[in-house]
C-alpha cells in the first residue's frame, strides 16, 4: 500500500476509472451481442457510435473499434444479401 499521499489519490483514482472502464466495456459487449441475434441497422448504429466513444476516451484502441465496426458491418452486409437471394 501507498505511504504518499498523492500516491493514496492516486490508486483511489485508478479503482475509480477502472470500475467505470468495465462497465463501459461491459455495455458495448452487450450491443454486439444484441446486434447478433437481431442484426438490423439501429443496432449496428448503435455499436458504431459505442466503439467510437470508447476509442476516443482511450477505453479500447482505436484499432480494435475499427475491427469491431467492420466485423459487424459484414456481419450486416451478408445477412442482407442472404435475405434478398431467398426472396428471389
Amino acid at each position: 500500500m501507498a505511504n504518499i499521499k498523492s500516491n493514496e489519490k492516486r490508486l483511489r483514482q485508478d479503482i475509480k476509472r477502472n470500475l467505470n472502464n468495465k462497465g463501459q466495456k461491459t455495455k458495448l459487449k452487450t450491443n454486439v451481442k444484441k446486434f447478433n441475434k437481431e442484426i438490423n441497422l439501429d443496432n449496428l448504429s448503435s455499436v458504431y457510435s459505442q466503439a467510437d466513444r470508447l476509442a476516443r476516451k482511450g477505453i479500447i484502441s482505436l484499432n480494435r473499434a475499427k475491427r469491431l465496426k467492420s466485423k459487424n458491418a459484414v456481419i450486416l452486409h451478408k445477412s442482407n444479401t442472404n435475405s434478398t437471394a431467398k426472396k428471389q
